[in-house]
């Protein structure tokens, strides 16, 4: 396990497409594999972590998909970006929007859209342990 004063981070830059599906989930399996969150937490973050994929992956022939990924005791935090001007909220609508319903929603724990100084976004979702019952 990840000690508490330890954060661990990974980046991944890929081709958009199926590969960059492939790998995200991977990537957040293998550094999540230390933080103490339980199997079905883990794995509902490396779906997430496939769902930014395939969407930034749809619609766009070419260019990159970068994520990375920061874990510490008993959390996953992924980063999507930089994305341009409004992309954050077009992946979050699509989210919403697709087939499957909103996984990104339903299955993180916190989702925010951070916008740099040059109008570059990054969308931040995190996926943490849920509270122990009362």
């Amino acid at each position: 396990m990840i000690p508490s004063s330890s954060i661990v981070r990974a980046r991944l830059t890929v081709g958009r497409g199926p590969l960059a599906r492939a790998l995200a989930g991977r990537l957040v399996m293998s550094i999540g594999a230390e933080t103490g969150l339980p199997i079905d937490r883990l794995g509902e973050a490396a779906l997430i972590a496939e769902r930014i994929a395939d969407l930034c992956s749809d619609g766009h022939a070419g260019g990159c998909f970068e994520l990375t990924v920061r874990a510490e005791d008993h959390l996953i935090e992924l980063r999507a970006g930089p994305l341009g001007p409004g992309d954050g909220q077009r992946l979050l609508s699509a989210d919403a929007h697709g087939s499957s319903g909103p996984v990104m929603a339903a299955l993180a724990t916190h989702a925010t859209i951070r916008r740099g100084r040059d109008g570059d976004e990054t969308l931040v979702l995190t996926v943490e342990q849920p509270d122990s019952p009362g």
